[in-house]
């Protein structure tokens, strides 16, 4: 039996947890509206407040699609060209979505580094051997190791400019989505242009495209810095499924894990009736949309600018293209409003500064087809 006493003090004690929960509830809810509130001012899945999705994308995009119609910057949220042509600064959000489009006309786009805002001396550097190792016992003299050595690699660049007309009619109606017009039509001729360069571009005011790179035979150890491992096929016109998996095996473990295929949409025709000793196909299709199918486990993209099977050609190309390949988009993209030059529309001229080169050779090889 509890003393009166007792009892009193159990009540004291159970009143003093009930504050406490209370208290923790009160914060946790206060957390969670403040969560809502947040989530609620996102737009498109971005941050709160600014940046990609938030009310700064908003403005931006209102302030070009004001401008585009009407050719009057009447707010601070698009930063002018220092030039006489009147240009403006393309919204971040414009230009992401510029570059969704591009990326459907090759693979590269979406599988390489991309660095953003980059300056025009930007350079990468690479470590083109590793850093010495000693095997040492408890209580030896540590010995000095060798530094491994680096290289700088500057990926050339150019500017790639494309033209979106739209006829004044269109643009005079405000239910008209001009942006997303915008996007398609700039979206298509940047990657179609930039997409050639990135696999077969020579570097000479373009970027340094993979196929245009030294490409020879010789062991990641052997081959100089910058030159690609090339595997030959065994076959004068077509492919088989040895060569497929010596070429992903090439490849250092390392590299392996993230590696993807990519070649030619009519390689990828051919591919897809290569059967195993069982007769089941190697290929296998996406397992939800979006996603890309694979060959040997591994994903497979198309892209239209690779060459197809032919004698000498490389129609298929291999690796962790995060390692291997860099793309820099330098600076900021600008919009040009030309309402003058044909009559009846507005040509909306976009330009921007784009570089690529292979940083990594190691992390790419390359199939070549017997020339006879």
């Amino acid at each position: 039996m509890f003393t009166q006493e007792q009892l009193q003090e159990s009540i004291e004690i159970l009143k003093e947890f009930k504050s406490t929960v209370n208290e923790k509830v009160t914060k946790i809810s206060k957390a969670q509206d403040e969560i809502e509130k947040k989530m609620n001012r996102m737009s498109l899945g971005g941050p709160p407040g600014g940046g990609i999705g938030g009310g700064d994308r908003r403005e931006e995009l209102s302030a070009f699609s004001s401008w585009a119609r009407s050719g009057v910057n009447e707010t601070k949220a698009m930063t002018a060209n220092s030039g006489p042509d009147g240009g403006f600064t393309v919204p971040d959000a414009l230009t992401g979505q510029i570059n969704e489009v591009a990326c459907r006309m090759g693979a590269i786009r979406n599988l390489a580094a991309v660095i953003p805002n980059a300056s025009v001396e930007f350079a990468q550097v690479v470590a083109t051997n590793f850093a010495s190792v000693l095997r040492v016992a408890e209580g030896s003299q540590r010995a000095e190791t060798a530094t491994p050595s680096l290289a700088e690699v500057r990926p050339p660049s150019c500017g790639y400019s494309a033209v979106a007309p739209i006829s004044n009619w269109l643009l005079a109606d405000s239910k008209y989505d001009l942006a997303a017009f915008i996007v398609k039509s700039i979206g298509k001729g940047i990657g179609i242009a930039e997409g050639f360069d990135f696999i077969a571009g020579d570097g000479a005011s373009k970027p340094s495209g993979i196929l245009s790179s030294p490409i020879e035979t010789g062991a990641d150890d052997v081959r100089p810095f910058g030159t690609l491992e090339r595997v030959a096929s065994g076959s004068a016109s077509t492919l088989d499924v040895d060569s497929l998996i010596t070429l992903l095996y090439r490849l250092a473990p390392e590299y392996r894990v993230d590696a993807a295929f990519v070649m030619n949409p009519l390689t990828v025709a051919a591919v897809r009736k290569l059967k195993d000793q069982y007769g089941s196909y190697l290929w296998q299709p996406g397992s939800d949309k979006g996603q890309p199918a694979t060959l040997l486990g591994v994903p497979c993209h198309e892209d239209p600018n690779m060459p197809t099977v032919a004698g000498g050609t490389y129609p298929v190309i291999a690796g962790s293209f995060k390692e291997g390949y860099v793309i820099t988009d330098i600076g900021a993209p600008m919009m040009i409003r030309d309402a003058f030059t044909s009559k009846g529309r507005t040509l909306f001229y976009f330009e921007r500064r784009t570089g690529g080169s292979v940083v990594n050779s190691n992390a790419i090889k390359v199939l070549q087809i017997a020339s006879s």
